[in-house]
């Protein structure tokens, strides 16, 4: 084989503007084929090996700005997929279009974007279809105007990044058979349903939350008929007002029924019998309740048949009969990877709230959505990444300046509504409202609340945040925070609510594990239960060390691992167990002394204390006076004494009243 005639930089730019230019830069291409025995010049063409993914140079495709070519680069792969190479523009590369436009909102080809040390001006938000892989190469995104200048707070609206199926385009329906995991195409002709795939998420209307509930009864003697247009209920409190956020439904026993808005006692402008179920009579006092769309995960197609995988998700059985219930298909495989950072061009955290939203990657029925740890997002407003009914998804980005420390809002990572079997890892965080936030629902209701389940977040290291983790409403989700200092004032390391339902059913599972929380010259608190709801919801966490206020609810089980506090000695002397299960004290004189009932103001029953007291005063000790909250197996107040060099365990638990001695040490133990 002879060797081929490569063609130089300088000769491609000499060469632009030949019209031969197609055959010049081909000119290495054809002597390859002929040299293996296929004529370029064939007609019908020679069919040529699969050398992989198709690269298309974005550069050199037609457009008037750069984001215009890029979009021209992803259009003419619509129907292979491909690589989309962005690292040859020369200046900041302005997305003034969403460059995925060229695509259909089904669409399921792999593309792959490369981009390099450039700033890219996100001058319009991106709307990546599934199988979309973005990879940074040291890249800047911007939140910006073509320009480069900021946005106006509310008046622009922009977010970075909206995984497809945030603005419900993949909206379909689906028929149900009551107790099976198959749903059937209700429209089978519907073109959305090409973007369904094995392993593909699917949200579906009409089972109701099983862990927080929007509910009320009936009130009408005798009940409602299968017509009844506006409906009558002891109190319509906690359901949304309107069909602003297409959340206004609620179920009767076994028929949903959509509603057009509320007054305090009634739904109004009433759809009997939604999506295929049946409208029926209804007694008085029967249950009202919220149903919601409830993501679930394709494991097979057949046909018109869909199979939800209830191995995976046990609700996947359904349990209502219908025959066009709305359902939702959601992005699959969208990635970030590499370095680079995702800017929402932020100017304060400070100030009043613009109600805008501004988020840096918002996915709504996304799975599998992957952001690397290489990825940094910063200057947003309201969430770095903020993620709505999502399922298995690995967040492991840094985050900064997220939020806003006058209004209180705003989140590094959001998991909100219904958000399934993630995996949420900050190694670094820094000066955001909050690291991470666990919600369950809007106050004004959203199409996507429902409890969070099955979550597993790591905070590694934050620093002038003012919570770390935050929780309201969920179910089995774990939460570990290693180290939280520097924090803003009132420091939170973790933090449960109790949720924005009406009803909240006691739940099961969820951990904390909570390390070092400091905010020095702040006060600041390891764990905040915040409501009354918390107790059955929260069934143990583990503190560390650290922090000295601990704010715990009945019925939590508190672990505190060893950890020997040393007490300054003194004529009186608090024990703050919160901070550590055993208190060293050691006595240096022959004075009296008292222990004080214990510093903290939210006590579980079954807690534990122990306190061990050393005597190197190098003689007798005055007498060891206990506070009116401790109750000695022997009875009185008083400790026995101990000899000089030697020291006792005395163990005490909170019984819900009193400070009961378990047990201690049966006679002096040497030092």
């Amino acid at each position: 084989m002879s060797a081929l005639p490569w063609i130089t930089y300088g000769q491609r730019a000499a060469a632009r503007n030949d019209p031969l230019y197609p055959d010049i830069v081909n000119g290495p291409l054809r002597t390859l084929l002929s040299q293996s025995g296929y004529d370029p010049d064939a007609d019908p063409a020679p069919v040529l090996p699969n050398f992989g993914p198709a690269v298309v140079l974005a550069y050199q495709m037609v457009g008037a700005t750069a984001g215009q070519q890029i979009q021209a680069a992803i259009t003419a792969l619509a129907a292979t997929g491909g690589v989309v190479d962005c690292r040859g523009f020369v200046g900041p590369i302005v997305l003034d279009v969403d460059v995925f436009a060229g695509l259909a909102a089904y669409s399921t080809v792999a593309f792959t974007l490369l981009f390099g040390p450039q700033d890219v001006r996100l001058a319009v938000k991106q709307w990546p279809r599934s199988h979309t892989t973005i990879v940074m190469e040291g890249t800047h995104f911007m939140s910006a105007k073509a320009d480069g200048s900021a946005f106006t707070p509310s008046v622009d609206t922009i977010n970075g990044f909206d995984i497809i199926g945030t603005n419900q385009d993949l909206n379909v329906t689906v028929a149900l058979v009551d107790g099976s995991a198959i749903i059937t195409k209700a429209v089978p002709s519907d073109p959305k349903w090409g973007a369904l795939e094995a392993g593909s998420p699917i949200a579906v209307l009409g089972r109701l939350p099983y862990l927080c509930k929007d509910n009320t009864t009936i009130n009408v003697g005798g009940g409602i008929d299968a017509a009844t247009a506006s409906i009558t209920v002891v109190s319509t409190a906690g359901f949304p007002t309107s069909n602003a956020n297409a959340a206004n439904f609620i179920r009767i026993e076994d028929e949903v029924i959509q509603y057009t808005s509320v007054d305090a006692t009634h739904f109004l402008g009433c759809t009997r019998g939604y999506g295929g179920t049946t409208a029926t009579t209804h007694a008085d006092t029967t249950a009202v309740e919220r149903p919601i769309y409830e993501p679930f995960v394709v494991s097979a197609i057949a046909g018109d048949s869909i199979t939800l995988d209830a191995v995976l998700d046990p609700r996947a059985t359904m349990d209502l009969a219908a025959t066009a219930m709305p359902a939702f298909i959601g992005a699959l495989d969208v990635r970030f990877e590499g370095v680079g950072v995702i800017d929402g061009n932020m100017a304060t955290q400070n100030g009043a709230d613009d109600n805008k939203n501004p988020q840096g990657v918002r996915a709504r029925w996304a799975r599998r959505l992957y952001i690397g740890p290489g990825v940094e997002i910063r200057n947003w407003d309201h969430g770095g990444a903020s993620l709505e009914a999502v399922q298995d998804c690995r967040i492991l980005a840094n985050v900064q300046a997220v939020g806003n420390f006058t209004a209180h809002v705003g989140t590094g990572v959001w998991l909100f509504g219904q958000c399934k079997r993630n995996y949420v890892h900050v190694e670094n965080a820094y000066s955001c409202e909050a690291v991470v936030n666990i919600d369950d629902r809007s106050v004004v209701g959203q199409i996507v609340d429902g409890p969070c389940v099955e979550n597993t977040v790591v905070l590694e290291h934050a620093n002038w945040c003012r919570r770390g983790v935050s929780m309201d409403g969920g179910q089995k989700n774990r939460i570990v925070v290693r180290n939280c200092v520097n924090g803003q004032p009132n420091l939170i390391g973790v933090q449960f609510g109790a949720g924005q339902w009406v009803t909240l059913v006691a739940g099961d599972g969820n951990h904390a594990d909570i390390g070092i929380v400091d905010a020095p010259s702040f006060s600041q608190q390891h764990f905040v239960a915040t409501s009354v709801y918390v107790a059955p919801r929260i069934n143990s966490v583990t503190v560390w060390q650290g922090s000295p206020v601990v704010v715990i609810y009945d019925g939590i089980s508190l672990v505190t691992p060893d950890f020997l506090l040393g007490a300054t000695y003194s004529t009186s002397i608090t024990p703050s167990p919160q901070r550590a299960e055993d208190l060293q004290i050691s006595i240096t004189d022959g004075v009296a002394f008292a222990i004080n009932n214990p510093a903290i103001t939210q006590r579980a029953r079954g807690r534990r204390m122990r306190i061990r007291i050393a005597n190197i005063s190098g003689g007798a000790h005055g007498a060891i006076t206990l506070g009116g909250d401790y109750r000695l197996q022997g009875g009185g107040s008083v400790l026995p004494a101990i000899a000089n060099g030697q020291h006792r365990w005395f163990h005490f638990m909170w019984t819900g009243s009193v400070w009961d001695e378990t047990g201690r040490s049966a006679a002096d133990v040497a030092n």
